[in-house]
């Protein structure tokens, strides 16, 4: 059944350790069905302002740091170099999920590093980026929503749209194809609305 499909965009917050472990998932989909993923922004920063909610203090440096890493999403979005996207993400996430690195600049700039794309580090503080998270971000929540979060797939070419699915730890390979078939499986029937199980515990990274 997923054999027509070209892409998958994932709009996503990169400071979320859940929105990471269903982005290793979906790349080793991605590697066994020869798609390509495409990385768009989800900002949960402003997901909260437009809900009103007030963001906590201990949660505002993650929160600045993903916006300003989505402004570079976008930017490479913008010139269809998901590749590059792709590594800057997985530099990062490494660092912050599982090197347990404190979220900021420095972090950035690491990432940044390790991905070959320091001479973009002015993208990151480019305010004319932002319209790009608010197009991107806004697409996610009409497509998906309301009362969605961090991660949102849709499928090129048919549009498919559906938030998550949520894992904790990473499935094996197999298991990993098994999960994607049953969620487009789901997400393609026009009645389907809501399945879940609520969690036991945090983010599982082994």
């Amino acid at each position: 059944m997923s054999s027509s499909i070209s892409a998958v965009e994932f709009y996503f917050d990169p400071v979320c350790p859940w929105t990471w472990l269903t982005s290793r998932w979906l790349y080793s989909v991605a590697d066994q069905r020869g798609f390509i993923v495409k990385l768009r922004a989800l900002s949960l920063k402003l997901l909260n302002s437009d809900g009103g909610n007030e963001i906590p203090e201990k949660f505002r440096p993650g929160l600045e740091m993903s916006y300003r890493a989505l402004r570079l999403v976008e930017h490479l979005a913008n010139h269809q170099d998901f590749e590059a996207s792709t590594k800057f993400y997985t530099e990062l996430g490494n660092r912050l999920f599982i090197e347990k690195a404190d979220p900021g600049d420095d972090l950035l700039q690491d990432a940044l590093k390790a991905s070959s794309l320091t001479d973009l580090s002015n993208v990151l503080d480019d305010e004319s980026c932002d319209q790009l998270i608010r197009t991107s971000h806004d697409l996610a929540i009409e497509s998906a929503g309301p009362d969605i979060g961090s991660p949102v797939i849709r499928l090129e070419p048919d549009g498919t749209t559906i938030f998550g699915p949520i894992l904790s730890p990473v499935p094996l390979a197999d298991e990993c194809l098994v999960i994607f078939d049953a969620t487009l499986e789901l997400a393609r029937c026009s009645s389907f609305y809501e399945l879940k199980r609520g969690r036991s515990g945090p983010p599982d990274f082994s």
